[in-house]
């Protein structure tokens, strides 16, 4: 199943928590049907970016542009019809299945008072078997492995059919092997669908794997962007983490590599070469 390419921008956006700004003066536009990374140190604005850029946190300076639209503009309805977010920490009430947690999905679709259409359950099944869960679609939500459950909550997102799936650090709390299971997914889901795909995540070299372009925050600004397989450098890795390393080609996959070997100061100051 395709989507409609969704285009997100933003213009000199500043936003953060009452008494406190966090991103500031941030322009990006994110490459449509692509996906893109946001790595950064903790406290550098990713997760802030992520929930401002998906409504849920005010903007207190410029703008946020989705499909052409001001997001300020749009309603909670028709904004979860183009745009999906996956939290770090999803939680559910106790008790669900997993097929009643993906028909969360089809809420911006529903009527007030109806239940779910024909057309609801084709697209609650088509998002179980992307996810590879039509076995479980019965199973009891607390039965399932951490793999198991993050597949779940991304089929409740595919089910809201958006050109665009943010995901806040998809991988946390899951051993390697579903880590790479969840982000498999994901890109078998681009590559499918061309659904633009925006998420957080910690692990540089994950990063660089599963994504085509990389932003890297520091301090609540973009230091700079670009193609996941060019950006990563030494430079950038002291500059945003403080860090000195090296990068190599995978052995196996030539994709670049890093590997930290000591904390050291930032030789760059500044917001970076990626700011005007």
């Amino acid at each position: 199943m395709s989507v409609s390419i969704s285009q997100l921008s933003s213009t000199h956006l500043s936003a953060g928590y009452p008494g406190r700004t966090i991103l500031q003066d941030l322009s990006l536009d994110l490459p449509a049907g692509q996906i893109s990374a946001l790595i950064g140190a903790n406290g550098s604005g990713k997760s802030t970016l992520l929930k401002t850029l998906a409504g849920l946190l005010p903007v207190q300076g410029g703008s946020i542009c989705l499909n052409g639209k001001d997001i300020s503009r749009l309603s909670t309805r028709d904004l979860a019809r183009q745009l999906a977010l996956l939290p770090q920490d999803s939680s559910s009430p106790e008790g669900l299945c997993v097929r009643e947690l993906v028909s969360l999905g089809r809420f911006p679709y529903r009527q007030r008072f109806g239940g779910l259409s024909a057309d609801d359950q084709a697209v609650i099944n088509r998002s179980l078997q992307q996810t590879g869960l039509l076995d479980l679609a019965q199973t009891d939500l607390a039965e399932l492995s951490g793999g198991q459950r993050q597949r779940a909550w991304i089929a409740m997102a595919l089910a809201q059919q958006t050109g665009l799936l943010f995901l806040d650090e998809p991988t946390t709390y899951l051993d390697i092997a579903h880590q790479l299971e969840v982000l498999q997914l994901l890109r078998q889901l681009n590559q499918a669908s061309g659904i633009t795909i925006v998420m957080v995540l910690h692990d540089l070299n994950q990063a660089v794997q599963f994504s085509d372009y990389l932003i890297a925050l520091k301090s609540g600004r973009i230091y700079d962007s670009g193609s996941s397989k060019q950006l990563l450098t030494p430079d950038l890795v002291q500059a945003v983490f403080g860090v000195a390393a090296v990068i190599l080609p995978h052995p196996v996959t030539g994709v670049p590599v890093c590997l930290p070997y000591a904390p050291k100061p930032a030789a760059v100051a500044g917001s970076g070469p990626g700011t005007a």
